[in-house]
């Protein structure tokens, strides 16, 4: 998937996980809402295979990785951890990294990793554009 498509789904995983999340909880007010699904698991990781492969290269070559924000390094550490336990329990020490970051990126994240006020802007404009296909979709 390219980076625009993974922000897309990543946009759209978040909204709906957001409206279950008022279907099935109560919370005091929206940023506790967005709290709770944000550090939820995600379906996936909504980073590229590629991107996924060069950042670990650096990682395990011990170059430092510069402007990183806190949540997205710690999404690149829970990939290395995911990496490293996959590459010991099913290729068995094979130097397959871009195979198995392909592999990696889908399985379910703990969490969407962005910020409570990143998530409450992609929320609110989910929201917006949802409720303009429904007023879209009533006119005809």
């Amino acid at each position: 998937m390219k980076d625009t498509e993974l922000k897309v789904a990543r946009d759209r995983d978040l909204f709906l996980a957001y409206q279950k999340a008022l279907r099935n909880n109560v919370f005091q007010n929206q940023w506790e809402a967005v709290e709770f699904v944000r550090t939820h698991p995600a379906p996936r990781f909504y980073i590229s295979s590629k991107v996924c492969s060069l950042l670990l290269g650096k990682v395990f070559a011990g170059k430092p990785i510069d402007g990183l924000h806190p949540l997205s390094r710690k999404r690149l550490k829970e990939l290395e951890r995911l990496y490293r336990d996959y590459e010991e329990n099913a290729f068995k020490g094979k130097r397959m990294r871009e195979r198995i970051c392909e592999v990696i990126v889908d399985m379910p994240a703990p969490e969407f990793y962005v910020s409570n006020r990143y998530a409450t802007r992609i929320i609110n404009r989910e929201m917006a554009r949802h409720n303009r296909e429904k007023i879209r979709r009533m006119a005809r």
